[in-house]
């Protein structure tokens, strides 16, 4: 499945090309059996397969111009025999992914915050790499006041995003395989 992230991020090169039946010869040899997604708002095709162990996961590539996406959709559609469909995300499912970003950063945020407060009192351990000194230095310039600063404008970013998807929630284009 390693191959399949490569070849779908060689997608655009060749699409952008005059030979497109380079890239014909490469869709047809991808094992897709789930669902391509692409959001309106969002220029990522996402290609969901399942690694040999049966974990999701998922590869993003982006082409140029909107000439080589239709292209792309045209070739899933009447070659490959996908049916698309288009579908508006429910807000939650819009927002899970920065909610899980949310929760990630406020966890740093509150981590490095105490690191500052070590560093500070001069409790924090003695750093033998230059990576821990490195990280030490630039949480002690910051200090426990701008941790929290940092930390707040992260928090800020995600929360106006959340609420941005959360009002307007994005239209996905699914292609869905054969007998899916």
């Amino acid at each position: 499945m390693k191959r399949l992230c490569q070849v779908a991020k060689f997608l655009p090169k060749c699409f952008g090309t005059s030979s497109t039946s380079l890239c014909l010869l490469l869709l047809l040899s991808l094992p897709l059996s789930l669902p391509l997604l692409s959001e309106d708002n969002d220029k990522d095709i996402s290609i969901r397969y399942r690694t040999y162990v049966g974990i999701l996961s998922d590869c993003l590539f982006s082409f140029t111009t909107p000439a080589d996406y239709e292209r792309f959709f045209n070739f899933f559609e009447k070659e490959r025999y996908f049916s698309k469909r288009h579908e508006t995300l429910t807000p939650l499912k819009a927002i899970r992914s920065h909610l899980i970003g949310l929760l990630v950063t406020i966890a740093i945020a509150v981590f490095i915050y105490f690191q500052a407060i070590e560093i500070k009192n001069g409790t924090v351990e003695e750093a033998y790499n230059g990576k821990t000194r490195a990280f030490n230095y630039i949480v002690g310039l910051l200090g426990d006041k701008g941790v929290i600063a940092v930390g707040t404008l992260a928090t800020c970013y995600f929360l106006y995003k959340i609420w941005a998807r959360f009002s307007n929630p994005p239209k996905q284009t699914i292609l869905l395989p054969p007998n899916y």
